[in-house]
């Protein structure tokens, strides 16, 4: 009985290593979290494209692909071809990159975008660029003809009237147009936070400041009854080209990956801790310089203004005591007398 067991456990190990390498192979790869609670969550990902082509410059052409899994690529085109990959990102479960890239054989490029779209939206959701929007500015706002604004209207004035902004970039309070869009470079962090309170699910999307292909701008766009929106990542490249007096890029590929971390989010606090502790995580550390502190430099316009009033005080000609003296009670302007010249 003993040796009938051991054989038998033999054979079940043995058939259990034989059946090992099948049963891995034929195993489906790991499915991505990340993109799992953005479908649960009605969050769709796609990229675009438009571009001018070199033998037209009124027509353009745009591509455009929808992620359906973690690779997606359009038919490519005359002008160029359009493919969308999501890249893990090593030790962050929670956070992929969304990579788009854009192959182009002779024309030029006046957008490269890569959006989030939202198909399930609310005002409630809680929109944040760091150091410029928080909570939307969904607040009204009025244009003010000068500076510093000021509320003219009787109306708007008053305990009871609700918070009233200038005209800066902000989700409007009520229906209709609404859309939000900043340079990367204009923000605390190049990044745009989304709370979703319904599902306690926060979203934080990041990017670089700036690459060779043009700027990197964010924005959030709402359609007229709040229902849908978007999170956009583009590229300005016309723009930047022009400003500098160069001509757009006309071959050549481009690229657009920003970073999309999803997680479970109690609350706005915890939205703000967790964009706190990832504003370093794409543009990396800030580089430390050595500069002269401020105590030093301070020290030194010190001695300097005092040498230069102990000049004053003998009486250098051409410039009076009272010009570099600060006026005190104790202090006269006659600390010094200058001899008349003689014939």
């Amino acid at each position: 009985m003993k040796r009938r067991a051991f054989l038998r456990g033999m054979g079940g190990a043995a058939g259990g290593l034989a059946f090992a390498p099948a049963l891995a192979l034929g195993a489906p790869a790991g499915r991505n979290q990340v993109l799992d609670r953005l479908r649960e969550a009605g969050i769709e990902i796609r990229s675009r494209a438009d571009i001018v082509s070199s033998k037209s410059a009124v027509t353009s052409e745009v591509l455009e692909v929808a992620l359906a899994n973690a690779r997606a690529g359009g038919p490519a085109r005359r002008s160029g071809a359009l493919a969308l990959s999501v890249v893990p990102v090593a030790g962050r479960p929670d956070a992929v990159d969304i990579v788009s890239t854009l192959g182009m054989s002779s024309p030029s490029v006046t957008a490269h975008l890569v959006a989030l779209d939202f198909r399930v939206w609310s005002r409630n959701n809680y929109v944040v660029f760091p150091g410029a929007c928080y909570a939307g500015n969904r607040f009204q706002s009025r244009r003010a003809a000068a500076y510093p604004p000021l509320l003219t209207e009787r109306a708007d004035i008053g305990p009871h009237v609700p918070p009233i902004v200038p005209d800066i970039p902000h989700l409007s309070v009520g229906d209709g147009p609404s859309s939000i869009s900043m340079e990367a470079t204009d923000l605390a962090t190049p990044a745009v936070g989304i709370f979703i309170p319904g599902s306690r699910l926060g979203v934080i999307v990041m990017t670089e400041l700036e690459t060779p292909d043009g700027r990197r701008t964010l924005a959030v766009e709402e359609n007229a009854d709040r229902s849908r929106a978007s999170l956009v990542v583009a590229t300005r490249t016309m723009s930047r080209n022009a400003k500098r007096g160069v001509a757009p890029r006309a071959s050549g590929a481009m690229r657009l990956a920003p970073r999309v971390h999803v997680f479970d989010c109690a609350d706005i606090p915890a939205l703000h801790e967790r964009l706190f502790a990832l504003r370093k995580d794409v543009t990396g550390r800030t580089a430390l310089v050595n500069e002269l502190p401020f105590s030093a430099a301070f020290a030194r316009h010190e001695q300097r203004a005092s040498s230069a009033r102990t000049l004053a005080s003998s009486g250098p000609a051409g410039i009076p005591a009272w010009a570099c003296v600060p006026f005190s009670p104790s202090v006269t302007t006659a600390s010094w007398t200058r001899t008349p010249r003689r014939a």
